[in-house]
């Protein structure tokens, strides 16, 4: 977990540091100060929307006990295992691979299941994929 944590600082660190430095270049230290408060909007509304934004650009809508119940049950089975709170829960109708992504914020996690088909939404393979990603 650090490892990531880590990875996305640094690359954060780095937006900012090149912001900086054009800005410098561009418009000297009141070019920085622009150059700057533009880098670090951008790096907040990334960290905290681009979830949101993947959701969209993939036409996800959220699904509860009623509509998915096997991956939802799933979803809450994995979840209570790995320790964590129950996530928001996402269906994504597009011809992919299984899999499960969740938010960096603990309070805010949604995960998201593909499925090429609704009855390949359980079984097997998508447990397998859901468990390596949250590591139980």
């Amino acid at each position: 977990m650090l490892g990531n944590w880590l990875k996305t600082t640094v690359l954060m660190a780095g937006i900012m540091a090149l912001f900086g430095a054009v800005g410098s270049m561009l418009g000297g230290s009141q070019g920085m100060f622009i150059a700057l408060l533009i880098g670090g909007g951008m790096n907040l509304w990334a960290y905290w929307f681009s979830d949101k934004m993947v959701l969209r650009m993939y036409n996800a809508h959220e699904v509860d006990e009623t509509s998915a119940p096997q991956l939802y049950n799933l979803v809450r089975e994995l979840a209570g295992r790995a320790g964590i709170p129950m996530p928001r829960v996402y269906l994504i109708d597009r011809g992919a691979a299984e899999r499960l992504r969740h938010r960096a914020q603990p309070g805010e996690r949604g995960g998201r299941g593909h499925h090429r088909h609704p009855a390949a939404a359980h079984g097997p393979e998508l447990r397998g994929v859901m468990r390596t990603n949250w590591r139980t």
